[in-house]
Formats: structure tokens, sequence, C-alpha cells
């Protein structure tokens, strides 16, 4: 591609960023970060995103923040990659701090931010200190207690949200079940699928708690 004089764009490189994460190949992974300066790409999100990632993959976490500092205009996937490495780290106040930053820059924390925090500093601390939950979030609070060994407790905040009337979607339904299983409150034989109604392309579920 290269060769013959055609030049890769953003795609092309974050492309390349990813699959250098991925094989961990830091190496090669800072040539395509040399060919991303080189043509004026490095101020593209998900292009930094997509360094940042790989860095942190590859161990190269001075690297990793030096992107991130350097980034323009930073995006919530960004913040993610940073909120990952502080998993990884086991550095539940920087995360916070990363958090309140990213709130103060206008972005809105996303189910993944949620996922990067859960396994940090305990569920219900994350869970407390969010102003605004979504099924996506509902169901992520139900799989964080699911895979720390609390199936009861997964049960409860499924009760909660047919308390408040919440629509759910496959996703919960699906994280529902192995809870259901490991815990007395039989939450599967509870949880019934109503008939589908409405719109015939988008399945929706409507769930009774017996």
């Amino acid at each position: 591609m290269g060769q013959n004089g055609v030049l890769g764009n953003e795609y092309t490189f974050s492309t390349l960023a990813k699959v250098c994460g991925v094989v961990g190949d830091l190496g090669v992974g800072k040539w395509v970060h040399g060919k991303c300066i080189k043509y004026g790409l490095v101020s593209d999100s998900v292009v930094g995103s997509s360094l940042m990632s790989m860095y942190g993959k590859c161990g190269g976490r001075e690297d990793l923040c030096r992107v991130f500092e350097e980034m323009p205009k930073r995006s919530v996937s960004s913040w993610n990659v940073m909120l990952s490495r502080c998993v990884d780290g086991e550095n539940g106040e920087k995360a916070f701090s990363f958090v309140k930053c990213m709130l103060m820059e206008g972005l809105k924390p996303n189910q993944f931010t949620l996922s990067n925090l859960l396994p940090l500093c305990g569920s219900g601390l994350v869970w407390g200190r969010m102003r605004f939950k979504n099924v996506f979030a509902w169901t992520e609070m139900m799989s964080g207690y699911l895979q720390n060994g609390d199936p009861d407790e997964t049960v409860l905040i499924f009760r909660e949200m047919l308390r408040r009337q919440l629509e759910m979607n496959e996703v919960t339904l699906l994280t529902l079940l192995p809870a259901s299983k490991l815990t007395a409150s039989d939450g599967a034989d509870k949880a019934h699928p109503s008939i589908p109604t409405g719109s015939t392309k988008e399945l929706e579920w409507t769930y009774f708690w017996l």
C-alpha cells in the first residue's frame, strides 16, 4: 500500500494500532505512532484511543499517558482506556479523579466506563456515585455482582428494575439466567417473557415477578 504511493487514513492506522496491541508488538506499534505523527493523524480521537489501547496492552505506560495528554480533544473511549489502566494498577482514587475530569469536559460515562470501575472498588460504591442509570448500567451492575459471586444481589437488582418499570433487553435476561440457577430465590422460574407486541423488527420483553 505504502510502496504504491497510497497513504493510509485514520481508519487504516487505528486498525494497525489495534492489531499491534493484540499481538503485543510494541516496536511496530511505535512505528505506527510515528506515521500517525508524520501524517497529522494523532489529533483524531479514534486514532488516539487506538494508540493508547496498543500501548496499554504492550506495556508502554509512559507512551500511553503521553498520547492521552497530547490529545486536543478526548473522547469517552480515550478516558475509558485510562480508567482500564487504573483498574489494572488498582488505583481507585486516580480512577475517580479521571471520571470527575471527564464530566468536567462535558462527557457522559457509558456502560464501558462502569464496567471499568466495578472491579476496582466495589459495585455498591460505584453505583451510589452514578446520577443517571439506564438499562445498560443496571445490566452491568447485575453482571458485576454475578461475577463477584453474589447471585442473590443480582436477582435483587433485577427485582428493583421491575419495580421501577424499566425496559429490559436480551442481555439483561442472559445475565439473570445464570444468577437464578445459583440463588435460592429461583428467579428463573419467576421471570416470564410475554408475547412480543409492537414492531416485528425489534423484540421487546416484559417480565412479571410472581
